[in-house]
């Protein structure tokens, strides 16, 4: 009789279970089902009830807990190893994640969820080439699902495949033309492109419902590209306004003024940077770069000399200072500084170049013809 009183109790605690779940009372819910534990009535069902409401609100060690207690009542059930698997996947457990999602794939090689998580994985370990077989086998098996269309997508961009990769953009963004994410992907993929004026045409539509750093910067590099410095450097300051020290913000918006010539802008952008960061030979050279478009060659010369030395040698820096030093004849000073290049990887054309006017402008014809027959590959180097 009290067996029969407790099934009738644990029945009517199911199906207040179902309806406080309907209405998302997720409390009440646990209620419940703790209710049905200390009756002994509890089975996989209700395990797996428990675990995905601790699902819901983020709590994926009582999640997994839960799901761990449906799974050792159950051992067959696919949902219940995934489940887990996602819960040591939140839990920072990445190599027991993907142990259970091998075993769900090992048993069901079609269950999409565990191909999409093994694709996420794969794509965190920095391995595309895996990640996009599994994206592959799940485009296969849903060939309309956007976000798998956005990570194939993302991994055609690591090996390489832009074309590749703005081809399944465009047909995510067919199936969910409004998606953020995906007009923002395929914004970004356009820049790799060099096509600007297509990547700001939906970037700024992406704008108009996110208003974000990385967007603004975008919009304005690529007006930048355009020669609209205008545009550009309004997209950058309405990326400061929201950072006013991100320093790749400021380090852009100070090359544009630079680029539209307005040199003063872009000296007192750069001499800022430079005091808070006087060992970034990077910025050193830029700063030289500004000084030198506006004819301070010495000033030029000695952010030049400066980021050469903490550099240890910077070949492009170094290059600079050549140049820097030939348009103010000092010629011999400048040789000096291109013998910088002749042993540094991939500049050995440039010193041969470099080298040659130099003589040119010395006078020394028949070397100069020497080295810029080396440089152009007419004579063995």
């Amino acid at each position: 009789m009290l067996n029969i009183k407790t099934k009738i109790e644990a029945a009517l605690l199911r199906k207040m279970a179902a309806v406080a779940s309907a209405l998302r009372k997720n409390e009440m819910v646990l209620q419940y089902m703790d209710l049905l534990i200390n009756k002994g009535e509890a089975g996989e069902k209700e395990w797996w009830i428990i675990g995905s409401v601790y699902a819901k609100e983020d709590k994926w060690d009582k999640a997994a807990k839960a799901f761990l207690r449906a799974l050792e009542i159950n051992r067959n059930n696919f949902l219940y190893i995934y489940w887990l698997g996602k819960a040591k996947e939140k839990l920072g457990d990445e190599l027991s994640a993907e142990t259970l999602y091998d075993e769900v794939l090992k048993r069901c090689g079609e269950f999409w969820e565990a191909l999409f998580a093994k694709g996420q994985l794969r794509q965190k370990k920095e391995d595309p080439q895996e990640a996009l077989a599994y994206f592959e086998k799940c485009k296969k098996l849903r060939p309309n699902d956007a976000e798998t269309l956005n990570n194939i997508a993302l991994c055609c961009l690591k090996t390489g495949e832009t074309e590749k990769a703005l081809c399944h953009l465009k047909e995510a963004i067919s199936i969910k033309p409004h998606d953020i994410t995906l007009l923002s992907n395929y914004g970004m993929t356009c820049i790799k492109l060099s096509r600007y004026l297509e990547a700001v045409q939906v970037l700024e539509t992406v704008l108009d419902r996110y208003y974000e750093v990385r967007i603004l910067e975008s919009v304005g590099y690529c007006y930048g590209m355009l020669e609209n410095y205008e545009k550009s450097i309004e997209y950058y300051k309405l990326a400061l306004e929201i950072e006013p020290e991100n320093q790749e913000v400021r380090l852009n918006l100070a090359s544009i003024y630079a680029k539209s010539g307005d040199n003063k802008k872009a000296l007192e952008i750069f001499k800022k940077l430079v005091s808070q960061n006087p060992k970034d030979y990077l910025l050193l050279n830029n700063l030289a770069w500004v000084y030198e478009n506006m004819k301070e060659y010495k000033a030029a010369e000695s952010q030049y000399y400066r980021g050469l030395v903490i550099s240890m040698g910077d070949p492009e820096i170094a290059f600079n200072l050549s140049c820097c030093l030939k348009k103010q004849h000092n010629f011999i000073e400048a040789l000096e500084i291109i013998n910088h290049l002749k042993e540094t990887s991939g500049w050995y054309e440039v010193y041969c170049a470099s080298l040659a006017e130099t003589y040119e402008y010395l006078g020394a014809d028949r070397l100069a013809v020497e080295y810029y027959n080396k440089a152009y590959g007419l004579e063995r180097c």
